[in-house]
């Protein structure tokens, strides 16, 4: 029996802080062996007080002023000698400073590595002598200071990248999820690893399988239910010519072709998308075959107008699909736009390929719909929709993006600024 090790997510998060922890102290540990191996930096204020009376001592009362210059040439201090009757200094500058005397608790003295000078004053047989410049070597202290830093940046960068890596299943959940949103059914997370993130993907892949089958078990549900509808419409369609009374006959006339539409459209659209290779191609010249379409409306006093950019090309195309998704698109208009000017563009303009677009001068569709247009049965809201009328069921988008995309073309809408709406489909060759 194989036993699966369970590698919690909190585990990981805690080796990623322990990880940066070790770096960080050894870090520390190799600026604590420098330490120990560099220059002290640690003057005692009794050590710097016998140094400068030692040095004192050394000049001599009277101070010899050469020796007062030599030692300041050998050591690198700086030396100032005065009293009431002269005024001497191995540097210029020192004549502007003044040196307090150094008391016993060590004020005044700088004991740290990074800040260089430690001043000192004694006074011996009248007269003031005045020492500065005692430091140690610093340089090290530098390194020490780079070596925490390179430490401690590496130890937050290496935590960064684990961490990053630890929580990216949240970042492809997130993303299967928006594309499951907007009806992408074949995605899926596909998890590795035993951890609660990993549980929690495959959770989500269950319910995606589930409500795909259960997409899949409506679509076929309505497909056969319009399929069986078909005969009796026909049959019911016969009958009618039996009724005397014509406004019965065409009221019920209407309401059958309504539900032959119907059905006519749900196969089609089901076709579409289980049946790729169902399109029969051929030769079209695009302008003459939009101007042949827009004209039966034009002729019917529609609002309509159209625009070529580019020339003519013949491309390879489904004819009667095609008609019927560029219909659709203009019915579409016509009727969640009504009265309002509606213009079909075709761009071939491209290198590989056109761009086929409809638009209206309408209200528009809500923002919150956009990105879900192109579903069965979406019906926008009463302010472009209104109430259904003339056998609109929301399957008209759906149809052409079913042709669009059977094509190969990529299909997509926008509310136009100040108003109106556009469907455009990019057919690349």
């Amino acid at each position: 029996m194989k036993v699966h090790h369970v590698k919690s997510i909190f585990i990981k998060l805690l080796a990623a802080y322990v990880v940066a922890f070790l770096i960080i102290s050894m870090g520390v540990v190799l600026v604590q062996i420098l330490s120990s191996s560099s220059p002290n930096t640690e003057i005692s204020v009794q050590n710097l007080q016998y140094l400068a009376y030692t040095l004192a001592a050394e000049i001599g009362i009277p101070p010899d002023i050469n020796v007062a210059r030599n030692i300041a040439d050998k050591t690198g201090l700086e030396i100032k000698i005065s009293n009431a009757i002269m005024q001497w200094d191995s540097d210029e500058d020192l004549l502007e400073q003044d040196f307090l005397p150094l008391s016993d608790d060590g004020e005044g003295l700088h004991l740290f590595p990074w800040e260089k000078d430690f001043p000192i004053t004694i006074q011996m047989g009248g007269f003031d002598y005045a020492f500065t410049d005692f430091h140690a070597d610093y340089r090290m202290s530098i390194l020490i200071w780079l070596i925490l830093a390179v430490s401690i940046l590496t130890a937050l960068s290496i935590s960064y990248m684990m961490v990053r890596r630890f929580l990216k299943p949240l970042k492809v959940m997130n993303q299967t999820a928006l594309e499951f949103g907007v009806s992408d059914w074949n995605k899926r997370v596909n998890p590795k690893g035993v951890d609660e993130l990993a549980t929690l993907g495959r959770a989500m892949d269950g319910m995606a399988d589930r409500i795909e089958k259960y997409i899949h078990s409506m679509y076929d549900l309505l497909v056969a239910v319009s399929h069986e509808l078909r005969s009796p419409l026909t049959r019911m369609k016969v009958s009618l010519e039996f009724i005397e009374n014509k406004r019965i006959r065409e009221s019920m006339n209407e309401e059958i072709d309504t539900l032959d539409r119907l059905t006519g459209n749900l196969l089609e659209q089901r076709r579409l998308t289980t049946q790729p290779n169902i399109l029969n191609r051929e030769d079209i010249s695009l302008q003459d075959w939009v101007l042949s379409v827009c004209r039966n409306y034009q002729e019917k006093d529609i609002p309509l107008t159209y625009n070529f950019e580019g020339s003519d090309l013949t491309v390879l195309l489904d004819r009667d699909r095609m008609d019927l998704a560029l219909r659709n698109l203009i019915e579409n208009s016509m009727r969640h736009a009504p009265g309002s000017s509606i213009l079909v563009s075709l761009d071939t303009r491209g290198n590989n390929g056109f761009i086929l677009e409809v638009s209206d001068t309408g209200p528009g569709l809500d923002e919150n719909l956009v990105s879900r247009i192109g579903e069965p049965f979406l019906l926008g809201d009463s302010s472009r929709t209104g109430r259904r009328t003339g056998g609109g069921f929301g399957l008209g988008l759906s149809i052409v993006k079913a042709v669009a995309e059977a094509h190969g073309a990529a299909f997509s809408v926008i509310n136009l600024e100040p108003h109106g709406f556009s469907v455009i489909l990019r057919f690349i060759d």
